[in-house]
């Protein structure tokens, strides 16, 4: 199915470009998503390591990728690459957007 996205994921852990956190985190949200979490555990492991050094972002435009990072954790469960500190800015993130999205109009229109 996804025959690519493994090559992908490689190269880009293997690559010498700069890669930030965002980056980090897609990378990592598309091997949970794509259930390669297992195979790639190693890659995984690398990616959120990276991406979790030092203190978590506190800003809004950074949210999303939080929010990602909450499914990833979601996904793995409890994992040493993740620490503690950017576990809970991930269910923070992950919060405030349920929140906004509760009192979305579009929401209230489905309703």
């Amino acid at each position: 199915q996804h025959h690519l996205l493994p090559v992908l994921a490689l190269q880009y852990a293997e690559g010498r470009d700069h890669k930030d956190f965002i980056s980090d985190i897609d990378v990592s949200w598309a091997l949970c998503a794509f259930q390669l979490s297992g195979r790639y555990a190693e890659v995984l492991t690398q990616l959120l390591r990276r991406a979790c050094r030092g203190a978590p972002p506190v800003s809004a435009a950074q949210r999303a990728a939080l929010v990602r990072l909450h499914d990833v954790v979601s996904h793995l469960g409890t994992s040493k690459a993740i620490p503690e500190v950017w576990c809970n800015a991930a269910q923070q993130a992950a919060d405030l957007e349920a929140a906004r999205l509760a009192k979305s109009p579009t929401l209230e229109q489905v309703a």
